[in-house]
């Protein structure tokens, strides 16, 4: 509401009311979005059982939705991951379709990004490579941003690649994203999560810019894309 327009979370964390795995959560969705409702879509499926470093692992470039075998405590990850996959690309389908601004984030490495479904949409989409340490984060966590009808020049150029394990943006080490946490005690992944609220503010900004402005938004969106 900072920017002017209202936003509303869907996260299955704060309710099972938001499971967009559920058909009629999902079969709402989609119908706010054909009617209008939606003015833009910012979409971050969980990557548990899509990152590269899934152990065991449950999937695989050959088997991108799910290995042959998989160990039965992971069967319920993988049919989850695979259940947001589809319904991520209805939303995209959908938006591209009705030129709805929106966008999906998750790992740089993610095998999210290589089904043939998601293989499709990058064609057309902008393509952003980051990392988060950019924006002020301790930790690298290297990630990548695709979007539909919506330019976000201000995650251009954000790749940390000095290597050895230090920041080119702060000079330090950067956190190693394994274990816990001493202080909280919580996995670190878990704390990294959450967006900084640098990033956060950048991604607002362009989907407020492209609101107000699309001709303008839709020409640097042009210029700013790049293949996959």
């Amino acid at each position: 509401m900072r920017l002017g327009y209202p936003c509303l979370c869907m996260d299955i964390r704060h309710s099972a009311l938001f499971d967009l795995t559920h058909p009629t959560v999902s079969r709402t969705i989609l119908m706010w979005i054909k009617v209008g409702r939606v003015a833009g879509v910012w979409l971050a499926p969980p990557c548990t059982s899509w990152s590269a470093a899934c152990r065991p692992a449950v999937r695989s470039r050959s088997y991108l939705f799910g290995l042959p075998s998989v160990p039965a405590h992971r069967a319920e990850s993988l049919k989850t991951g695979n259940d947001t996959h589809h319904f991520v690309i209805k939303i995209v389908s959908l938006c591209v379709r009705l030129r709805v601004p929106c966008a999906v984030e998750n790992p740089d490495t993610s095998l999210f990004w290589l089904t043939p479904q998601m293989q499709h949409h990058l064609r057309r989409s902008a393509v952003y490579r980051f990392c988060f340490c950019a924006f002020g984060t301790k930790w690298r966590k290297a990630t990548k941003v695709a979007a539909w009808n919506l330019a976000i020049p201000g995650l251009a150029d954000k790749m940390c690649t000095k290597g050895k394990g230090v920041c080119q943006y702060s000079g330090r080490r950067h956190t190693v994203l394994k274990g816990r946490d001493p202080v909280s005690g919580r996995n670190k992944t878990s704390l990294a999560a959450a967006y900084p609220h640098r990033f956060a503010s950048v991604v607002a900004a362009a989907f407020v810019d492209q609101f107000r402005d699309p001709v303008t938004t839709t020409s640097t969106l042009i210029r700013t894309a790049k293949p996959v």
